[in-house]
């Protein structure tokens, strides 16, 4: 223990010395350590190699001592150990990353070959999920259109109001677009159980808004029809009416039974207030002739075709307008569009639904039209003669500048030339034959009775010879 104590006297001796490097060879023990050092020997320690392993790891020990006792100092005084120990943590954090930096790159080395398999992966996955988006963004503009969001407030919605109309029509065509493009839909697509169900509950929603359509429709016609037995201010009802064409349009392509049951409540109920307001005519036309001398018979017949005239032509433009007779919403355009001029079978279907229309509209017209010619025949011998004139310059198109005007008023998105085929024409080409055969039997009659007058006024044939024997002698 001689050698550890002598050690420690020197070590404290060096701390009190300034610290020189510890780097050079004159780090090196004492005489006075080595004395020590061979002294601290056990006597019965004859075994020369067990003692030398026994001094060389008490020398190491003690070296170690010495150089963390160096080390010590001279970090606490702020020396060239400090900055050592600063450059082994720094070299330790160097080789920590660059340790972390070789296995990275050991790993990416490792997964090379599998790169381009992993791109073509990702790129796939890639493509996958933009299909798939596309598909989605299709579906839900499909199926989820801004109308629709609110299925169950569609049976509910105030049709009486510009707002309401309005939302009420954005959402019955965007039903209708959905439910039609079922048919043009990817099979797989239609194939989704959420596609179905929604599909379904579009049907439902359609069935509720055209019941709902309908009802109110109809209790607009019965109202208007009640109102306009008590008024006598025309055509207002086409105003009214006319805001609702366009669902009448979608009833017709989208529920054509309740299309159908409208149509027949309009024209039930409208026959009726015409059938009354022509006989009303017609009534007061024959008093009229009663008190009009027989050269002026044919005026108060002019008044009732101008009437008839301007009627027929006011309701043919709006029935074409609101009940869409003339446009085929269920055929290959599929979007209500007017027919082309080529399209001469849609042109004549049009033409005939029209005329069964005006026919059921006004059942009793041309009877009506008739007995008038007929009374105006009995008031003046010429008045079938006059009937004739007045009514053929009706049927010809000299009357159309008269009755057009007022026929105008119902119908605002008539075309041009509709007054080559206005039904009143026709109309009142059944009532120019019956005075055509009233004027044939007034004509035959002259003639009939033209020898009787004859012989009434010529006297006989003695009296033209007794004339002329007279004048002889003369």
């Amino acid at each position: 223990m001689k050698y550890e104590e002598t050690l420690q006297r020197e070590w404290d001796i060096s701390k009190e010395l300034p610290c020189g490097d510890v780097s050079g060879d004159d780090v090196t023990p004492s005489d006075a350590a080595l004395g020590a050092l061979l002294e601290d020997a056990e006597p019965a320690d004859a075994d020369a190699e067990r003692r030398v392993r026994r001094l060389g790891s008490r020398l190491a020990r003690l070296d170690a001592l010495n150089v963390a006792g160096m080390l010590a100092a001279a970090t606490e005084s702020g020396g060239a150990g400090a900055a050592l120990a600063e450059r082994l943590e720094a070299g330790l954090g160097a080789g920590a990353a660059l340790s972390q930096r070789l296995r990275r790159y050991d790993a990416l080395a490792r997964a090379a070959p599998a790169a381009p398999h992993a791109r073509s992966d990702a790129a796939r996955a890639d493509a996958n999920a933009r299909v798939l988006l596309a598909e989605l963004a299709d579906l839900f503009g499909w199926l989820d259109a801004a109308p629709l969001r609110d299925l169950d407030s569609l049976a509910e919605v105030a049709l009486t109001s510009n707002e309401g109309r309005a939302q009420a029509l954005a959402a019955a065509e965007a039903l209708r677009s959905a439910l039609r493009a079922e048919a043009s839909a990817p099979a797989p697509r239609r194939r989704l159980a959420a596609v179905r169900e929604r599909l379904r509950r579009l049907s439902r929603a359609r069935d509720q808004l055209a019941a709902a359509l309908a009802r109110h429709l109809n209790n607009a016609l019965i109202h208007l029809g009640n109102e306009a037995a008590h008024e006598s201010r025309a055509h207002r009802h086409h105003a009214d009416l006319l805001p609702y064409a366009p669902f009448m349009r979608w009833l017709k392509d989208m529920d054509e039974k309740a299309f159908e049951a409208l149509a027949k409540v309009y024209v039930g109920t409208w026959a009726r207030v015409y059938e009354r307001e022509l006989r009303a005519a017609c009534e007061a036309a024959r008093a009229a002739l009663a008190a009009a001398p027989p050269d002026r018979a044919d005026e108060p017949l002019d008044t009732v075709l101008s009437l008839v005239e301007s009627l027929c032509n006011a309701e043919q433009d709006f029935c074409t307008q609101f009940f869409f007779l003339d446009i085929d919403v269920k055929g290959d355009g599929g979007d209500g569009e007017r027919s082309e001029g080529g399209e001469r079978g849609e042109a004549r279907r049009g033409a005939s639904e029209t005329r069964r229309f005006m026919c059921d509209l006004f059942p009793a017209l041309e009877a009506e039209l008739v007995a008038l010619v007929a009374h105006v025949e009995r008031h003046d011998p010429y008045g079938a003669m006059r009937a004739l004139a007045c009514v053929g310059r009706r049927v010809l198109g000299a009357g159309a500048d008269a009755g057009g005007g007022a026929g105008a008023a119902g119908g605002a998105g008539a075309a041009g030339g509709a007054s080559d085929a206005r039904w009143a024409r026709a109309a009142l080409a059944g009532v120019a034959v019956a005075a055509k055969r009233g004027a044939d039997r007034c004509v035959a009659e002259r003639l009939a009775a033209l020898p009787d007058a004859v012989k009434q006024v010529c006297p006989s044939p003695s009296v033209y010879l007794s004339v002329f024997i007279r004048l002889r002698r003369i």
